[in-house]
């Protein structure tokens, strides 16, 4: 399937209209690229094999799209990993987020109360790292329109997926990114007022509850 089936997919699906993507756990993308650039380096149909390759940190430019936009209307296909695909979605959503935070931002700086201390408004100020500058605004609204334009190309394409089971597993083929500030989990932080203390880690202290009715029902104690 990797040495003769996807090859022939290839020349037979890359129709210069919509881009033609191989996807396969990073451990084969190194076998695969070789044999698809083997086999499709013929005189005859020569077609060039692009490498996708994104992360958290690759900037979304307009040359990345122009390259991706290049290949489909070639018919040139396009090998990459589940990692990098993912990694444009979640890098448009972190986009989003902060520019979303940064108004946020701005919005409360220019509120009376945002300089009164926090122990007079119970209000806590915006954080620095969160304000942008409107050239920085700006270059992160063109980076999103990148992804959105990256994710429409790939959408409308079409996917080769190989060791499918592996790629479409939640569990191997998850993509760990975390976004925004810490915040406690649900129920494990009291908050403010008179009752915080008792209602501190109140999520830890649930299944003890839950499982007071079990021991007194067999003739046990109480755990609290």
């Amino acid at each position: 399937k990797t040495t003769g089936i996807a090859p022939l997919l290839v020349l037979f699906l890359a129709d210069q209209k919509r881009a033609i993507c191989a996807c396969m756990p990073s451990a084969l993308l190194e076998m695969s690229r070789a044999v698809m650039t083997e086999r499709l380096s013929s005189p005859i149909v020569p077609r060039s094999v692009l490498t996708f390759a994104f992360d958290r940190g690759s900037p979304a430019s307009r040359a990345l799209f122009a390259r991706l936009q290049a290949a489909a209307l070639r018919g040139a296909p396009i090998v990459a990993t589940p990692t990098s695909l993912k990694s444009v979605l979640l890098k448009q959503a972190e986009l989003l987020l902060q520019i979303n935070a940064a108004e946020k931002a701005d919005r409360d700086s220019q509120k009376v109360t945002a300089w009164v201390p926090k122990w007079i408004t119970g209000q806590q100020r915006p954080a620095y790292s969160e304000r942008l500058k409107p050239e920085q605004k700006a270059a992160k609204a063109k980076e999103v329109e990148v992804c959105h334009e990256i994710l429409r190309l790939f959408h409308g394409g079409i996917m080769l997926m190989d060791e499918v089971d592996m790629l479409l597993d939640p569990l191997k083929s998850e993509l760990n990114w975390p976004l925004g500030a810490k915040q406690a989990l649900d129920l494990s932080d009291g908050g403010s007022g008179i009752d915080a203390k008792e209602r501190q880690g109140f999520r830890y202290k649930l299944p003890f509850h839950i499982l007071d009715g079990l021991f007194v029902a067999m003739g046990g104690t109480m755990t609290a």
